[in-house]
């Protein structure tokens, strides 16, 4: 018995270990957000290799970590006293949260903002949540107010799921790009990997595309300094890599 569930428990470590990863990063004063995170991590834990970060907590530990992987945004609502028009749009208690993000590769890692609020508030509502969205040039996917309802968790977890999407559909396109480009547009095929790079360095499933890339990218740009018979060869891998880039694009599908 231990030895099936020992057996279990390693496919789906195995599993898991193959999965996209995503990091949901919060702050809870009132435990609204908590609650609703708790909630929302049920059914995207079961498709994505799921990483819970508490703001409040690493605070009060003050033990920060840095963010790895594509991350979404949790954030309620606490502002001064006013409209959210005229005054009453500065942020107070929530801080640690957008002082954190300013230290870290958000134009890597982050990938959009979800606000909660209470809707009494009226232009205030979620009005933190935009800032976010504003300064960090990433999208507001959504909002709720209070704790959620079940529909505001099954919306939510459809909106995190197409913007996962989207970010595939980036890869597509500059693995496309890839598989088109003639060795000798050297600049170009830098580019592009750099772009595929931000966008698949932390998922173990697109690390064979890197390695590939990567190798089209010295090549690319050692071919200059080549005599004639070895820019032959070079250009004969090169074609070799574009093949695989395109039979891993087909794959994608």
């Amino acid at each position: 018995m231990n030895e099936n569930r020992f057996e279990k428990g390693e496919i789906t470590q195995k599993c898991r270990s193959n999965m996209e990863k995503l990091t949901l990063l919060y702050i809870s004063l009132s435990g609204n957000t908590k609650n609703f995170i708790d909630r929302i991590s049920k059914p995207l834990s079961s498709e994505y290799d799921l990483k819970i970060m508490d703001m409040k907590q690493m605070v009060k530990d003050n033990d920060y970590h840095d963010l790895d992987s594509k991350t979404v945004v949790f954030i309620p609502t606490y502002l001064e006293g006013g409209n959210g028009i005229d005054n009453g749009d500065v942020e107070i208690l929530t801080t640690p949260l957008r002082e954190y993000l300013r230290t870290q590769d958000t134009d890597q890692y982050l990938i959009g903002i979800v606000g909660s609020g209470n809707k009494n508030f009226n232009h205030q509502y979620c009005l933190t949540a935009k800032q976010y969205s504003e300064e960090f040039g990433k999208p507001m996917l959504a909002d709720f107010e209070l704790r959620g309802t079940p529909a505001d968790l099954e919306r939510i977890v459809e909106i995190i799921k197409k913007r996962i999407e989207s970010w595939k559909k980036k890869i597509k396109k500059h693995l496309k790009n890839l598989t088109t480009l003639s060795l000798y547009h050297s600049e170009k095929i830098i580019e592009e990997e750099l772009k595929l790079e931000m966008l698949i360095h932390d998922n173990p499933k697109f690390q064979d595309i890197l390695e590939i890339t990567k190798e089209m990218n010295a090549i690319a740009t050692a071919v200059s300094q080549l005599d004639l018979t070895a820019r032959m060869a070079a250009s004969l891998t090169y074609e070799s890599k574009q093949r695989e880039l395109k039979q891993k694009l087909e794959e994608m599908r």
